[in-house]
């Protein structure tokens, strides 16, 4: 059983570089949220508007942003789930890695990651957001298998660190449209929560089938 690491690396040491680096990308992203809230959306940000808001040239926030948008997206919302993150690679070492998620979400998700979902989600699940929101989480999932890889240790299977950050965040987003689907027109606290807990008891249970499975009705363990 895979398990991941408790110890803590120390803090890295930021250079000025680094430093300046991480206040750009953070005006862009500020930026970006600024000019969502308008009447236009996501849908008609451009990197003119993107750069003129956060008071850099075009080619700044390219060098930044290489891909635009989807990765300005997935850099906030990374940095929203980072402290999420952290306190599912904290978890002890001998916990099944759904279990650590699973009560890790039960701690609660922090209330800036709901908000964001609220900003930027309806626009990310509609039809004309579903590239951008494709990319967003394939971004999200790169990410979260790296972290998953740094704290498991060089010698965990890649694939571990990758099919469980996919796992993760596949649960997540069906949590997510799930709430959506529900007609509510906003995230109140706790719900993505509950919808993320029942996810994460399918994915343990196996997806079964009510009632007993039978030969043509498979199912498919991800945790023993």
């Amino acid at each position: 059983m895979q398990t991941f690491s408790t110890a803590q690396p120390a803090p890295p040491v930021i250079s000025r570089r680094a430093a300046n680096r991480a206040r750009t990308r953070a005006s862009i992203r500020a930026a970006v949220r600024q000019l969502a809230a308008g009447e236009a959306g996501l849908g008609r940000i451009t990197a003119a508007d993107i750069a003129q808001s956060a008071g850099i040239s075009r080619r700044t926030y390219f060098n930044h942003y290489p891909d635009g948008l989807p990765g300005v997206l997935a850099d906030d919302l990374a940095e929203l789930l980072r402290p999420v993150a952290e306190r599912l690679a904290a978890r002890p070492a001998h916990e099944q890695p759904l279990v650590a998620a699973e009560r890790v979400v039960a701690h609660g998700l922090p209330a800036e990651l709901i908000d964001w979902l609220n900003r930027f989600g309806p626009q990310l699940l509609s039809r004309s957001g579903a590239y951008l929101h494709g990319q967003v989480w394939m971004r999200q999932t790169r990410w979260l298998a790296q972290v998953l890889r740094e704290q498991a240790g060089t010698d965990t299977d890649p694939l571990f660190a990758t099919s469980f950050a996919g796992t993760l965040v596949s649960l997540f987003d069906a949590a997510h449209r799930s709430a959506s689907a529900e007609g509510a027109r906003r995230l109140e606290p706790g719900t993505l929560e509950q919808l993320l807990l029942i996810a994460i008891q399918h994915c343990r249970q196996g997806w079964r089938f009510p009632g007993e499975p039978t030969a043509d009705r498979l199912s498919f363990p991800c945790s023993r």
